[in-house]
């Protein structure tokens, strides 16, 4: 019974082992084992045989074992034939021929790649060194492009450093949380080049995609994917509120003196100022400037009589959010066409930007309000992902192979990466 323990703690498949000795040494723990004499077919003429022509022991790298490096000293046997009088070795189940990492430690490099952690860190858990790590997984993995979905996200992230373009090229299925593919170069030639290579037929069956408001995006959409409805991001046309309402607010805040009251609110409580006011809180606390106690929705009102701009910035963010938050897909265009007509008409500066961003990108704004699955979409999927690739180029200090990156990207993610024989 104990020597089925063994093998199940050590994770070896062939059950009929036998564990002759265990020593420790250094740090190390050799484990000594050999497999029971069986009878064989001999490979070479079909006769059966078990007689035993010599013994070897191999030294094969294992696991970590509480806190153990692990060696296995495996006594390799060899049969003789007795009619053709070839030698040929045992079979096992844990190790291949003339490798020294056992089968199960293949594995756990595959598993340990998809981690957030450096190839030196993968090595060092697994008792090998980054070279033997890296030379496994471009050996056994290989990650392609997954089919389009019917949902396409695409956006982009910042590159490598040398020999690409400054951002590379990413698409993921924004419904079933899976990366697509990653490109090396986002520049506009480059994307059509890769795209027109994708079959027409699966080009065809995407029917929404969803981006940011990069123009070469929309003109790629419309030539790659003519069926597809381009959807813009909320994120990207939400900011542009909000970036319209802080310059207000800063251009307003200056005319005050640093001690002023009105300074001292347009300054603190700006992330009340952006946000919508019918969410804030109606709690009081205490503002020891103002010397009373106050709600935040007091402060926006008190805000919005400080100057007739900062009122119409207000009242215009508000009106936004509502608008984001009631307005159905029907409704959209309506209600679209409704708000850059009053952008236009406040006459500020701040939001006659905003005004000619939405009106050219109006028909992927009005998209947005488009519903899959009972949900908006939208490429907050993307936008994690890119903040994981972050963190892995932060954790590798950086990385010099495209394709190794990746390779990475891909492992990451948990995509289905084909993978050879162990």
């Amino acid at each position: 019974m104990h020597k089925h323990y063994i093998n199940k703690l050590l994770d070896l498949k062939d059950e009929d082992i036998i564990i002759k000795g265990i020593s420790i040494e250094r740090g190390t723990k050799y484990i000594k084992l050999e497999l029971p004499i069986r009878e064989y077919v001999c490979p070479h003429c079909g006769c059966l045989t078990k007689r035993v022509h010599d013994y070897r022991v191999r030294k094969i790298k294992h696991q970590y074992e509480l806190g153990y490096k692990v060696i296995l000293l495996y006594k390799r046997r060899r049969y003789l034939c007795k009619d053709c009088h070839k030698r040929f070795p045992e079979d096992n189940q844990f190790v291949r021929k003339y490798h020294k990492i056992s089968n199960y430690t293949k594995q756990l490099i595959i598993k340990e790649y998809g981690f957030k952690q450096s190839i030196s860190d993968v090595g060092r858990h697994l008792n090998i060194s980054f070279h033997t790590v890296m030379r496994h997984i471009k050996t056994h993995v290989r990650p392609r492009r997954q089919t389009l979905p019917e949902v396409l996200s695409i956006d982009e992230f910042k590159n490598l450093s040398h020999g690409y373009g400054k951002y590379a090229f990413l698409m993921t299925d924004p419904v079933n949380k899976k990366l697509i593919d990653v490109s090396p170069n986002r520049r506009k030639h480059n994307l059509e080049y890769y795209l027109s290579h994708i079959d027409k037929e699966e080009r065809d069956r995407v029917q929404y995609i969803i981006s940011d408001l990069w123009d070469p995006y929309r003109q790629l959409v419309h030539k790659y994917f003519p069926k597809a409805k381009l959807i813009a991001d909320k994120y990207h046309f939400i900011r542009q509120m909000y970036w319209a309402v802080q310059d207000v607010r800063l251009r307003v805040m200056k005319k005050y003196k640093k001690g002023s009251y009105e300074y001292h609110c347009l300054k603190k409580y700006w992330k009340h100022i952006l946000a919508y006011t019918y969410n804030l809180s109606t709690k009081h606390f205490k503002d020891y400037k103002l010397g009373y106690h106050i709600t935040a929705r007091e402060i926006i009102d008190k805000v919005r009589h400080f100057d007739q701009d900062m009122k119409k910035a207000i009242d215009l963010k508000d009106s936004f959010y509502e608008m984001m938050h009631s307005t159905s897909n029907q409704e959209a265009r309506d209600v679209i066409n409704q708000f850059i007509d009053n952008l236009y008409q406040t006459k500020l500066p701040e939001f006659k930007i905003v005004a000619r961003t939405y009106k050219n990108w109006k028909e992927e704004i009005i998209n947005s309000f488009i519903t899959y699955d009972k949900k908006q979409l939208t490429n907050g999927f993307i936008e994690g992902l890119n903040n994981k690739i972050k963190v892995i180029k932060r954790i590798a200090f950086g990385y010099r192979n495209f394709d190794h990156f990746r390779l990475r990207i891909f492992a990451l993610t948990h995509n289905d990466c084909p993978i050879t024989s162990l």
